[in-house]
């Protein structure tokens, strides 16, 4: 048995606890959860946190695809997925505003 009473060996906790979650997936999962907040609030902070939880999201799914030894796939994946939705209402208020322009123009 080594120090503190852990054996070492694969698989038991000593081991796994070695391990780092990478902070952009932190970062992304912190932006997406306050761009979604924000969205009742109606102002350019939901978009934008949307906008910074997506690249995030995407940052840190490419550097986790490198290290091996980095956890946080899925808090970068529910950053992303809620930055997206951040950022969809105000797609969609977008192309109403969009479409009632041109129609308007060939009206």
């Amino acid at each position: 048995m080594a120090q503190g009473g852990y054996t070492t060996g694969p698989g038991n906790r000593a081991a796994m606890s070695a391990r780092g979650f990478s902070v952009p997936a932190i970062l992304a999962l912190l932006a997406g959860v306050a761009s979604v907040a924000t969205i009742p609030i109606s102002s350019p902070v939901s978009p934008g946190l949307g906008v910074v939880a997506v690249i995030l999201g995407l940052v840190s799914r490419r550097i986790l695809r490198a290290d091996a030894a980095l956890w946080g796939s899925r808090l970068s994946l529910a950053g992303f997925l809620l930055g997206l939705v951040a950022l969809a209402p105000q797609a969609v208020l977008l192309v109403i505003v969009g479409v009632g322009a041109a129609l308007r123009a060939f009206a």
